[in-house]
């Protein structure tokens, strides 16, 4: 109950300083985008992996906590190398990050390509992989592996939902996955994601693991990565393939809103709609988020994707007339506030 009096209190606050967007006074303002510097001096020949990254801007409300050169030779950079970054970033007292996509983070300086971005706890992980140290002479070896990054790192599963996840290749234009249980070959698929719900395959108590390569065409691929082995036993694998089997593997929804549906579509209990931040998952009670970091808002508001959307204390999806304090909120069917529209003529 703490935290409705919390929301209450806030909203009254709000109400006697603006009336537009109450929101403010009680969430912490919302970070969208990044913008880092990079200064590389690592180059062929050399044992060093010297590299400094920054904040593009001094007015950022954010910093650069930590970096960490995650492919370091045990002796020189070769040509080709493209060295790989893990940037570790933290957002200012009242600020958070939200929504926050690869597209969102925009680099400077050394040139490089952002491969993934994940939350960990109220820090944002930027992976990053710089541009090869020496191109080759030769133009006709356009079809060389070593042209194209093509290395997937970090295969894991997100247990809760037999969902596999892995840090993605800069130059992967599409992963392939391979699905085993006991040894024995499930399924073998194709995504451009660098995720992959299998829901649907537990059918049964056993150990699961899956192997992913990156591939950047017919004759590039990258090494063969394979995940942890993950023990799901009758009751874990029944919950999962109910829950989740239906989960969608597309990597956008075709609906505006949570459901991903228009108006007067069922939509199948397990269904999965990636967000930038997250995931929305409808299970038999209604629509809840699960964030990159396996948290999910309970009691509060959360900006997904530039919209506002209100959970109840446990943690599911509110819509319709809700008041808080002395102040009314209009949610649609999909969740989101509406703000500045008419709503039933008014």
């Amino acid at each position: 109950m703490k935290i409705w009096k919390r929301l209450a209190a806030a909203a009254l606050a709000a109400a006697m300083v603006m009336t537009a967007l109450p929101m403010t006074a009680f969430a912490a303002t919302s970070i969208s985008s990044i913008k880092l510097d990079i200064d590389s001096n690592i180059s062929s020949g050399d044992s060093d992996s010297d590299v400094e990254v920054s904040t593009h801007s001094d007015s950022a409300h954010y910093e650069v906590s930590d970096v960490e050169v995650t492919n370091e030779p045990s002796g020189e950079w070769k040509d080709s190398s493209r060295p790989k970054l893990k940037v570790t970033i933290t957002a200012d007292d009242d600020y958070k990050f939200s929504s926050i996509s690869k597209s969102d983070v925009t680099l400077y300086g050394s040139d490089g390509t952002v491969t993934s971005v994940k939350k960990s706890d109220d820090d944002l992980i930027v992976s990053i992989t710089l541009d090869r140290l020496e191109d080759s002479d030769d133009d006709d070896d356009d079809d060389d592996d070593d042209d194209y990054e093509l290395d997937v790192s970090e295969a894991a599963w997100d247990e809760s939902m037999g969902r596999a996840v892995w840090d993605g290749a800069a130059d992967a234009k599409k992963y392939e996955l391979r699905l085993y249980r006991g040894g024995s070959q499930l399924a073998s698929v194709t995504t451009s994601n660098d995720y992959y719900n299998f829901g649907s395959y537990f059918t049964s108590a056993g150990n699961y693991q899956y192997e992913v390569r990156a591939v950047h065409g017919s004759s590039n691929k990258g090494s063969w990565e394979s995940s942890e082995y993950f023990y799901a036993d009758s009751a874990t694998a029944n919950y999962i393939k109910t829950n989740f089997g239906n989960a969608s593997n597309s990597s956008s929804s075709s609906g505006g809103g949570p459901s991903g549906t228009s108006s007067g579509t069922q939509t199948a209990i397990g269904t999965v709609v990636p967000a930038s931040t997250g995931m929305w998952i409808l299970d038999n009670t209604g629509w809840w988020f699960m964030r990159a970091n396996r948290t999910w808002p309970a009691g509060t508001w959360e900006l997904i994707d530039g919209k506002w959307y209100l959970f109840n204390a446990a943690g599911y999806m509110l819509t319709g007339w809700q008041q808080l304090g002395n102040l009314w909120y209009y949610l649609g069917t999909d969740g989101a506030m509406r703000i500045s529209s008419w709503i039933d003529n008014q």
